[in-house]
């Protein structure tokens, strides 16, 4: 059946599933009916979501309906990240401000990184009687005051910093009766922070928190019935010379004043408490918790007594309290082979966590569960970073494939080398001898994976990840990855990382085809020095495109203009409507502007971009200047506050 043979009812019961953003990219403009009918659809629409828009749609919904039918709308949605840069400024510039959504009911920002707007928005915020939802996500909120607490009705708080420099939380004494859900990412925070904040917030039920945590002592009075859920996440890294710090056993004054928790998640880079005072803290104080989800680590500075206090921490959760009673599983990693590896990671399964953090030497591991299918299965996990048994081990490909020819071997007993699993102890399972498996960097926030060969049984369980969003892959890849990745069905986004520029097309060809939803293809190494930018690409889906890698000035590639050319001309090119590059000269900009037609959105560094050099002084930013000089009116030029490099365009 043709789509447009639909009658008219069913096309604006369609209509119910899209976004305003989806509506117009599909549908505008493509004949008088359907201009018709996204008319109707817009006198009804009730929730606003302008982030991926282009200029010219939000343009022209601003410009024509939006003030018609502001008194209906119940959500919003602003952002200025790369594919709308100021956008949030230029809504306001048109004379809209919030008390004009007298209706509205959630609130979202992203990426606001002026301290001028934040306050503005926060004043206008006192007018919106009906606000239960407000997200500030990605902004510099240093300058938030205690008015954010005041709106009345306001029931569901996120608020995540992005600053380079983490703020120091500053706790409010006002009283809110509204306040149900907060969460708070980003911040130092100490445990009398939280404490004060809890405190002035007496029907707050869930609380999530991600903080650098500061020392302090704390002092708790009284309790709080009102919370059920609980989540602490300690961002710090991980130490160099503390081995023990008592942040956690402090956190405990804080969940004995919470009698009806319900649910609990900790997660820390430091220990706080073996299986036997958990059991002691949840009979005595925490009687109605029924999930518990921790991620904790230890450091020791004695090597001859490692084995003995992880046994003995280990033990405290192979009871009946934990198997029988609450079937709360948890997993330790260590490294038993070298004697300066003084770190020890212990967590609950399956999973639940979106990254795992363990560094490359982690070789043994155990476990209080006994293989089963869920305890396996890190469905939570959607950011994957994955390292080929050929890059580690420096591999040639044309050897690897001639290996693959010729040991045409059962590929479930080869997957099942990566996990060696031995029923006969206690359900524990251990890593390869030789080689690293679970390999994650501290400061990214995914779980990495390195492949690796060794002589196991054919019972091994296996990892897997089938519901990966985001996935960093290092080509080529190895026969292991898509047992342990079987699905790409639901990733959106793809970084490519390489130490060779002789790519092998075929395995970037068959991440593409088998990822039908990707939308951001990004490459993290020099893609000037390749031929990767002549790739015939399949997926016509993919509509973002970041070649620049790195936020370093130093490390980021740089295109010439003959291969701008060549990038114009190519299939990525041509469908890209969102594009982050380095450029050696600036007039490359217009000619990507004028031939990739599709193109929206534009971040550039130029080479030969002069800004806080000694010949360019900082009141008079010449490469803008001339932006604005070669470009149309029409199109929004900023330079980036936090990368002062980059060149942020808002372009069709």
């Amino acid at each position: 059946m043709v789509f447009e043979a639909l009658a008219n009812e069913l096309l604006l019961e369609v209509f119910q599933y899209l976004n305003i953003s989806q509506l117009f990219r599909a549908f505008q403009s493509l004949n008088s009916r359907f201009n018709h009918l996204l008319f109707i659809r817009l006198q009804n629409f009730r929730h606003l979501d302008f982030r991926s828009i282009s200029k010219y749609d939000f343009n022209f919904i601003c410009q024509h309906h939006l003030q018609s039918i502001a008194h209906q709308i119940l959500s919003l949605t602003l952002s200025n990240n790369d594919e709308s840069p100021q956008q949030i400024e230029l809504f306001f510039s048109r004379g809209f401000t919030l008390h004009q959504f007298p209706h509205l009911q959630s609130l979202s920002f992203y990426q606001i990184h002026s301290h001028t707007i934040i306050q503005d928005i926060v004043i206008d915020l006192l007018h919106l009687s009906n606000l239960i939802y407000l997200n500030f996500m990605d902004c510099c909120l240093s300058s938030l005051d205690d008015k954010i607490w005041k709106i009345p009705k306001l029931i569901y708080l996120q608020l995540h910093d992005t600053s380079n420099e983490k703020p120091h939380f500053i706790v409010s004494r006002s009283f809110s009766s509204s306040i149900e859900s907060i969460s708070i990412k980003n911040y130092c925070m100490n445990m009398n922070d939280i404490y004060h904040l809890l405190k002035h917030k007496p029907h707050l039920r869930r609380v999530k928190i991600y903080a650098h945590l500061d020392d302090e002592d704390i002092n708790v009075g009284g309790i709080f019935p009102s919370i059920t859920t609980f989540e602490l996440y300690d961002e710090r890294s991980y130490p160099q010379k503390i081995y023990f710090t008592n942040h956690i056993p402090r956190a405990v004054c804080l969940l004995r004043a919470m009698p009806n928790l319900c649910h609990l998640t900790i997660e820390t880079p430091f220990i706080f408490m073996d299986g036997y005072r958990w059991k002691c803290l949840i009979t005595n104080f925490l009687p109605k918790l029924k999930i518990f989800r921790f991620k904790m680590s230890i450091y020791f500075n004695n090597f001859d007594t490692i084995k003995s206090r992880i046994d003995y921490i280990f033990n405290s959760f192979q009871n009946q309290f934990w198997i029988d009673e609450h079937q709360w599983f948890i997993r330790c990693h260590w490294n038993s082979e070298d004697k300066y590896s003084q770190y020890i990671l212990f967590y609950t399964c399956p999973y639940h966590f979106s990254h795992l953090s363990i560094p490359n030497n982690h070789r043994w591991s155990k476990s209080t569960c006994l293989y089963h299918d869920n305890h396996w299965l890190s469905s939570r996990v959607h950011c994957l970073s994955y390292n080929s048994l050929l890059i580690e081990q420096n591999i040639s490909l044309n050897k690897f494939e001639s290996c693959l020819e010729l040991n045409s071997i059962n590929s479930s007993s080869k997957i099942n080398k990566i996990f060696r699993f031995n029923p006969k102890k206690s359900g524990s399972f251990s890593l390869t001898d030789d080689n690293s498996t679970i390999i994650p960097s501290s400061f990214e926030k995914t779980i990495k994976i390195t492949s690796l060969t060794s002589n196991l049984t054919e019972t091994s369980p296996i990892l897997h990840f089938p519901n990966i969003y985001q996935l960093t892959v290092e080509l080529p890849l190895d026969e292991y990855f898509w047992w342990i990745i079987p699905k790409l069905d639901r990733l959106t986004s793809l970084n490519i990382k390489s130490s060779i520029q002789n790519i092998n097309q075929t395995h970037l060809k068959t991440l593409l085809d088998r990822a039908p939803r990707l939308y951001s293809l990004s490459f993290n190494f020099d893609l000037t020095k390749s031929k990767l930018l002549l790739f015939n690409n399949s997926n016509t889906l993919i509509r973002r495109l970041d070649f620049k890698g790195t936020i370093s000035l130093d490390q980021c590639p740089f295109f010439s203009h003959e291969q701008c050319i060549a990038l114009s001309q190519s299939s990525l090119g041509k469908q890209c409507e969102v594009l982050l590059i380095g450029l050696k000269h600036r007039r490359s900009i217009l000619f990507l502007i004028k031939t990739m037609i599709h193109l929206r959105a534009l971040n550039v560094r130029c080479q030969d971009d002069q800004y806080g050099s000694k010949t360019s002084p900082p009141e008079y930013d010449e490469f803008i200047h001339w932006l604005r000089d070669h470009l149309s009116s029409k199109v929004t030029i900023e330079r980036e506050i936090r990368y002062n490099h980059d060149i942020r365009l808002w372009i069709r």
